[in-house]
């Protein structure tokens, strides 16, 4: 029989399905690591657990710092004197060296355990293969050092729907590990010819099941995977637990299959939902906790969402606010340049101020106006002007908003002219609340003393990521947020709201509606883990994972059929490029 070999990752070209495959078919023994192979933490780190489990004990009332650190040492103590590896093992340890009441050692001990089965996930590749190996009637079987038992891994097992398996070895139960004496139980338990074992860590999976004469293939965990990809920069800003919360999310989204990883150092990503959950989800996420936080310190009667790009965060906002009902009402303001602009004149000042404005918005806005034969009349533009600003603040004051009112007004990417002209229009007191300032357009009607809060700005300085907004970036984000209506044009005489007709195809909207639905995924799965913080790594790791979308994933054919609609140059734009 020839000698065991390490195949797979980080040994040569044998890292390929077919390889794979191959092995598969001719042994007759399979057996899986577990953690970061079949199953995987959507943390950045396994020890990310127990700083969840000390952010929890400080709500509970227990303060206990350093407590990651106390923890692993309670364990390393159980594994030089040989007891029982378990996880009561661990905090009847931790009872006494921590002088913890025995009912604050069960909590936490119960703590740990539902945080694990809230954060495990699987690697569904994975879970293929062991299908795959079953129906080909082979024994497949798990091996593991591992701390929780049997019936707890069983637990976890079946919460993410695996059961294609015969047994489970675990370090914690059979008293040594994969380098001493597991991989020896097994093959005791399991008779056979030839054995293959699949697992991430090039030794306790690699050089120690060689060492017992089982061939090992090696896959990449999902952190291995990212820390290899280009432009990989968000790493180096995870020092913070919820940055590496949000880059466990991301990272267990796009590299939960091992083989979609390229040749040229980038993640396949095939389909939208993951691509927004990974790449655009931390992004608003930040931005959403920076909001809620400039909300909390302003104390806003009401907060204003910008149509369009306003939507699907206005619905975020709402789901929050039913958990924190403290919070003030929001409105969905259908608001736009052309109908801003458009109520705005009072001078012949203000006509000529936008004359190149007409010539953007083209052929609406001169019928708009009353332009005939491509001529503006002053005083007709005056009084249509006029007429339109009264059906404006009429739709204004029918949604229970004041002039005096003290408002937050949220848009995407803004140089603050609609603000400007709201302000002017009816507003005294607007506080923009914008993703980023866009301070590139010298726009006529920017009053430089409006209040803007940018969260762009909050996280200024070297070592920091900054957000990437040129042309075809700031279309992709309004695509992203936008609503499934058409601009607006005006208001009518009972203060309802006039559409132009919607240049996007059905599509582009279909498209736009499944990145909505992933990106409010993430920031509910964040919200949802009690993360109310926001510090400068966290910010960065979501930018940089915005910014890196490009470097980091290939494939994309879900945005090949669709494209970006630029209004400046009436066209559109392949939406893959923007990806």
């Amino acid at each position: 029989m020839a000698e065991a070999a390490i195949y797979g990752w980080g040994h040569g070209d044998t890292y390929t399905k077919d390889m794979l495959h191959q092995l598969m078919e001719t042994h007759d023994i399979i057996s899986f690591d577990i953690f970061d192979t079949v199953l995987m933490r959507n943390v950045l780190d396994p020890t990310d657990v127990f700083e969840i489990v000390e952010e929890r004990a400080k709500r509970h009332g227990l303060h206990l710092p350093d407590f990651k650190f106390a923890r692993l040492g309670a364990e390393h103590r159980i594994l030089s004197s040989g007891r029982r590896h378990s996880l009561s093992g661990i905090y009847e340890d931790l009872q006494q060296t921590l002088d913890l009441r025995l009912e604050d050692a069960s909590w936490l001990k119960a703590c740990e355990w539902q945080v694990e089965q809230e954060v495990i996930l699987s690697r569904q590749q994975v879970c293929t293969w062991m299908t795959a190996a079953k129906t080909a009637g082979k024994r497949v079987v798990l091996v593991s050092d591992m701390y929780l038992s049997t019936e707890e891994i069983r637990t976890l097992l079946e919460k993410c729907g695996i059961t294609d398996y015969d047994a489970i070895y675990l370090s914690g139960e059979h008293g040594s590990g994969k380098p001493g004496t597991l991989f020896d139980v097994m093959k005791a338990e399991q008779a056979g010819e030839r054995y293959l074992h699949i697992g991430d860590n090039p030794v306790a999976d690699g050089t120690s099941a060689v060492a017992h004469g089982i061939d090992a293939f090696l896959i990449p965990s999902a952190k291995t995977m990212f820390a290899h990809a280009r432009g990989n920069e968000s790493l180096r800003f995870s020092s913070s637990l919820q940055a590496r919360c949000f880059l466990g999310r991301a990272i267990s989204c796009i590299c939960n299959a091992p083989f979609a990883w390229q040749a040229d150092g980038t993640i396949r990503v095939t389909d939208a939902a993951t691509y927004a959950y990974a790449f655009l989800g931390p992004l608003f996420a930040a931005f959403f906790l920076w909001l809620i936080k400039d909300i909390y310190q302003e104390q806003y009667d009401a907060v204003l969402f910008a149509a369009r790009d306003g939507f699907f965060l206005q619905k975020l906002y709402e789901w929050y606010r039913k958990r924190h009902p403290e919070l003030p009402r929001s409105q969905y303001l259908y608001v736009s340049r052309m109908a801003c602009i458009s109520a705005s004149f009072e001078t012949e000042e203000d006509i000529r101020k936008s004359i190149q404005f007409f010539r953007y918005a083209g052929e609406p806005m001169g019928q708009l106006m009353g332009m005939e034969h491509g001529v503006l009349s002053v005083s007709r533009v005056l009084g249509i002007s006029k007429t339109l600003k009264d059906h404006f603040v009429r739709y204004l004051r029918q949604n229970g908003l004041h002039p005096a009112g003290h408002y937050a007004f949220f848009d995407l990417v803004s140089s603050g002219t609609s603000q400007s002209l709201l302000q002017k229009i009816f507003f005294r007191d607007l506080t923009g609340v914008y993703l980023a300032r866009d301070f590139s357009p010298t726009s006529p009607y920017l009053d430089p003393h409006i209040c803007v809060h940018h969260f762009s700005e909050k996280f200024p300085g070297a070592g920091n990521a900054e957000l990437e907004l040129g042309q075809q970036h700031g279309l992709s984000y309004e695509f992203f947020c936008s609503s499934p209506e058409g601009s607006v044009y005006h208001f009518d005489d009972k203060g309802k709201p006039v559409f132009l007709p919607d240049q996007r195809h059905s599509e582009d909207w279909t498209l736009a509606e499944t990145i909505q639905q992933s990106i409010l995924s993430f920031c509910k799965d964040v919200l949802e883990q009690g993360f109310l913080s926001n510090d400068h790594d966290c910010c960065s790791v979501a930018v940089s994972l915005a910014n890196r979308r490009f470097q980091i994933a290939s494939g994309k054919d879900f945005a090949k059929s669709c494209a970006l609609y630029d209004d400046a140059n009436d066209r559109r734009i392949s939406l893959a490029d923007a990806f």
